[in-house]
């Protein structure tokens, strides 16, 4: 088992060795709440931007049990999180087309409500000038 907090429901795409893509986890945080998902890389990605609704995830890559990329996502293509150090302090930053949003010194484990409350009045106002 993955995560010991049984408030996570798990997701397993079952992946196949030798298809030369790495396993993958993600620990999702949508609005219905956190989940795992494991399977090959395009799988995870495919389902986590796909099935689940907005929201931001840490994403790792495995190979031979042993973790060579991990970063934080958001499943919307404006947003990017950045790592950055503020007085020798690591803060993540939430970036929306460029431009910082948010800033937490650790991700939150739920549902960010601001992410999309953001992104809706802005697509909203964007699409209103064209």
């Amino acid at each position: 088992m993955l995560c010991k907090n049984e408030n996570y429901k798990q997701i397993d795409l079952k992946f196949i060795h030798g298809s030369g893509q790495p396993f993958a986890i993600a620990f999702a945080y949508p609005r219905d709440g956190p989940c795992i998902i494991k399977g090959s890389e395009d799988d995870v990605l495919n389902y986590v931007n796909n099935e689940l609704g907005f929201c931001h995830y840490n994403f790792t890559l495995w190979n031979n049990k042993k973790k060579f990329l991990e970063e934080w996502k958001v499943n919307n293509k404006s947003w990017k999180i950045c790592e950055k150090f503020l007085d020798e302090k690591k803060i993540y930053c939430f970036n929306y087309k460029g431009k910082s949003i948010l800033n937490f010194r650790s991700i939150p484990k739920k549902f960010i409500k601001e992410l999309e409350e953001f992104s809706t009045t802005k697509n909203k106002k964007e699409s209103k000038n064209v």
